[in-house]
């Protein structure tokens, strides 16, 4: 791959499902709490937060 096309290796898929507030609350929190690194420009995660952003909505 050259520098200007990058593939990314996950595919995501939405599957629309009713959550709690509960769990929406969670999702929220963890979004919130991890929003400087969602919105870096950054492709590069070096901490593994966003591994960990996808556990903890796992969880939920």
């Amino acid at each position: 791959m050259g520098s200007t096309s990058e593939v990314s290796k996950f595919i995501e898929y939405w599957v629309p499902i009713q959550i709690s507030n509960h769990q929406l609350e969670q999702y929220c929190a963890t979004l919130i709490s991890n929003s400087t690194l969602l919105c870096s420009c950054s492709r590069n995660d070096q901490f593994g937060a966003l591994r960990d952003i996808l556990l903890t909505v796992r969880k939920v």
